[in-house]
């Protein structure tokens, strides 16, 4: 009786848990490899800056924003999952299609505990998994997609850290 019980109350209790490949080497490399490049036209961005003591400033947060965000990449924060992918591919398409504008914007998905999502001002929006928890529908994601995409259109991060830095 008492394996009965015991049998019961695990299956019971469990939950459906969908397991997330967070070592997929392949993804990694490739995000790397495109974070470099964006990160580039960052540094190449503030290049032109006259004031030298302003323009050395950029660069220190530029460089230390490239290395913890390869940090990020190299520590698995970062995951594929087709499940939310194509959703966001789906949403974003039709925003693009409507905004011919808009130029390519990479979506990644992130591991970690905030409902949030943000714009790194270099072609990248980062959305955490927390955030899909707490939508109850496609518009919401879509409003959020929108929001995060004017911040790339207005430059908004860029011109966020210039500004902090004058």
């Amino acid at each position: 009786m008492l394996f009965l019980a015991l049998f019961f109350v695990k299956f019971s209790f469990a939950q459906n848990v969908t397991l997330i490949d967070t070592a997929n080497i392949e993804f990694r490399k490739s995000l790397k490899d495109f974070y470099i490049n964006k990160s580039t036209e960052t540094f190449l961005y503030f290049k032109n800056i006259e004031d030298k003591k302003v323009r050395k400033e950029l660069e220190a947060i530029c460089k230390e924003n490239k290395t913890d965000f390869l940090e990020k990449i190299e520590k698995g924060v970062f995951i594929v999952d087709e499940k939310y992918s194509q959703l966001v591919d789906m949403i974003f398409k039709t925003i693009k299609t409507a905004n011919p504008q808009i130029g390519d914007i990479k979506f990644l998905f992130a591991l970690g505990d905030e409902p949030n999502a943000y714009n790194n001002g270099e072609d990248i929006v980062v959305i955490y998994l927390k955030y899909f928890e707490k939508i109850d529908n496609e518009y919401q994601l879509a409003f959020m997609i929108c929001h995060e995409i004017a911040h790339q259109l207005l430059n908004h991060s860029k011109k966020g850290i210039l500004k902090y830095v004058e």
